[in-house]
């Protein structure tokens, strides 16, 4: 076998852990944001809506990070059998 069998799924899962910490982070900061400016930011048309915008940042990158998770192990593990 190929030494590099697990590579791309490894680069793939670290791609998607960035992604997930990254979209959980934007979706804290959506939150946080629209707190502290007392409703005026991120969007003030949206409202109270804005909270759903954080938690729809927020929740997304949850999915992602289990999958890149999954692939980073599925990666490691290939990589030991050869």
């Amino acid at each position: 076998m190929d030494k590099s069998a697990g590579t791309g799924r490894t680069v793939t899962g670290a791609i998607l852990l960035v992604l997930a910490i990254l979209g959980g982070f934007f979706g804290v900061a959506w939150i946080v944001m629209f707190y502290v400016s007392q409703g005026t930011l991120p969007i003030a048309a949206l409202g109270s809506w804005n909270l759903l915008g954080g938690g729809f940042f927020f929740v997304t990158g949850m999915p992602m990070l289990i999958a890149g998770i999954l692939l980073l192990v599925s990666g490691s593990r290939q990589r030991r059998r050869v």
